[in-house]
Protein backbone atom coordinates (compact mmCIF):
# COMPACT_ATOMS: atom_id res chain seq x y z
CA UNK A 1 0.00 0.00 0.00
CA UNK A 2 1.47 3.51 -1.26
CA UNK A 3 2.23 5.47 1.78
CA UNK A 4 0.47 8.36 1.93
CA UNK A 5 1.67 12.06 2.44
CA UNK A 6 0.13 14.49 4.95
CA UNK A 7 0.04 18.27 3.65
CA UNK A 8 -0.08 20.80 5.99
CA UNK A 9 -3.31 22.07 5.30
CA UNK A 10 -2.35 25.42 3.87
CA UNK A 11 0.31 24.06 1.34
CA UNK A 12 -2.14 24.47 -1.16
CA UNK A 13 -3.34 27.81 -0.44
CA UNK A 14 0.65 29.09 0.06
CA UNK A 15 1.55 27.79 -3.42
CA UNK A 16 -1.25 29.78 -4.99
CA UNK A 17 -0.48 32.83 -3.27
CA UNK A 18 3.04 32.08 -4.57
CA UNK A 19 1.62 32.11 -8.08
CA UNK A 20 -0.49 34.96 -7.08
CA UNK A 21 2.74 37.01 -6.26
CA UNK A 22 4.57 35.97 -9.31
CA UNK A 23 1.85 37.46 -11.47
CA UNK A 24 2.44 40.29 -9.29
CA UNK A 25 5.60 40.73 -10.29
CA UNK A 26 5.30 40.92 -13.57
CA UNK A 27 2.97 43.50 -13.11
CA UNK A 28 4.20 46.15 -10.80
CA UNK A 29 7.89 48.09 -11.02
CA UNK A 30 10.29 46.25 -8.92
CA UNK A 31 10.65 48.84 -6.73
CA UNK A 32 6.92 49.23 -6.22
CA UNK A 33 6.35 45.02 -5.55
CA UNK A 34 9.67 45.24 -2.68
CA UNK A 35 7.99 47.44 -0.94
CA UNK A 36 4.34 46.37 -1.18
CA UNK A 37 5.01 42.10 -1.15
CA UNK A 38 8.94 41.56 -0.64
CA UNK A 39 8.61 40.21 2.67
CA UNK A 40 5.62 38.54 2.20
CA UNK A 41 7.45 36.86 -1.15
CA UNK A 42 10.26 36.18 1.07
CA UNK A 43 8.22 34.46 3.67
CA UNK A 44 6.50 32.51 1.23
CA UNK A 45 9.36 31.05 -0.56
CA UNK A 46 11.14 29.90 2.56
CA UNK A 47 7.41 28.09 3.69
CA UNK A 48 7.17 26.42 0.59
CA UNK A 49 10.94 25.49 0.74
CA UNK A 50 10.46 23.58 4.16
CA UNK A 51 7.78 21.03 2.01
CA UNK A 52 9.03 17.77 0.33
CA UNK A 53 9.17 17.58 -3.43
CA UNK A 54 6.57 14.96 -2.69
CA UNK A 55 4.24 16.85 -0.41
CA UNK A 56 4.47 20.15 -3.63
CA UNK A 57 3.45 17.63 -5.97
CA UNK A 58 0.72 16.65 -3.33
CA UNK A 59 -0.91 20.05 -2.95
CA UNK A 60 -0.36 20.78 -6.65
CA UNK A 61 -2.57 18.08 -7.60
CA UNK A 62 -5.34 19.13 -5.04
CA UNK A 63 -5.29 22.47 -6.86
CA UNK A 64 -5.59 21.22 -10.32
CA UNK A 65 -8.26 19.19 -9.04
CA UNK A 66 -9.89 22.45 -8.09
CA UNK A 67 -9.63 21.48 -4.69
CA UNK A 68 -8.19 24.01 -3.14
CA UNK A 69 -9.06 28.05 -3.58
CA UNK A 70 -7.05 31.13 -2.92
CA UNK A 71 -9.90 33.28 -2.30
CA UNK A 72 -8.78 37.17 -2.70
CA UNK A 73 -10.60 40.11 -2.46
CA UNK A 74 -11.47 41.58 -5.58
CA UNK A 75 -9.29 44.64 -5.21
CA UNK A 76 -6.67 41.79 -6.03
CA UNK A 77 -7.99 41.33 -9.57
CA UNK A 78 -8.31 44.83 -10.44
CA UNK A 79 -5.79 47.37 -11.77
CA UNK A 80 -6.57 51.13 -10.59
CA UNK A 81 -5.52 54.10 -12.23
CA UNK A 82 -3.02 56.14 -10.18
Amino acid sequence: MPQRVRLPANLPQLLLFSDHLERLQLRLSPQLFHTLWGQSRVNVTEAIKARTDAEIAQARRQIAEGKAALPLPLSAHVEFDA
